[in-house]
């Protein structure tokens, strides 16, 4: 397979929205509540207006596999007030066929990079403490953080903040 990781561009929202609600409903099956996953809309006027305007601000790479999206990053300024002059992985999928194969190291590299070339010293990824993906992040070199509730569909979990060091 021959994987390419670029920016994203305008036209492709739908591709990016379908790899979102389908890696949601497989990466967090058993996790989130099972009636909010079912009713997840990958026509969600509100989704592709998010992904066009973190598209139109260089926000987003993708991953693809012979010209068809497989998976993305979003990412940005820290959201997370305890982590001020941190940038932030806000969102990392790959469709679970192509999961295992490096495509998520390379998003991740592209998007550490991306905080280089813009300053940042650190940056952070929160991912559910539930969701397997845990370990990949660890593995990736992140440091447990921290740990906090996070709200999901009205429903509370628990997520854990992983600390990059851009340096390392």
């Amino acid at each position: 397979m021959d994987f390419k990781i670029r920016k994203a561009i305008i036209g492709e929202e739908r591709d990016i929205v379908h790899v979102h609600i389908q890696t949601w409903k497989t990466a967090y099956a058993g996790i989130v509540d099972n009636d909010y996953l079912k009713h997840l809309d990958e026509n969600s006027p509100k989704r592709f207006s998010s992904i066009q305007k973190d598209i139109s601000g260089g926000h987003i790479y993708v991953a693809l596999n012979d010209d068809k999206i497989i998976g993305f990053a979003i990412f940005g300024k820290s959201r997370d007030d305890d982590f001020p002059d941190y940038g932030e992985l806000y969102a990392l999928y790959v469709l679970e066929a192509y999961q295992r194969t490096g495509i998520g190291r390379m998003l991740v590299a592209a998007v550490k990079n991306e905080f280089k070339l813009k300053g940042y010293k650190n940056f952070i990824i929160a991912c559910l403490t539930q969701n397997p993906s845990c370990s990949f992040y660890e593995k990736i070199g992140g440091e447990i953080a921290a740990e906090k509730l996070c709200t999901i569909g009205g429903k509370k979990y628990m997520e854990r903040i992983f600390n990059y060091d851009i340096s390392a």
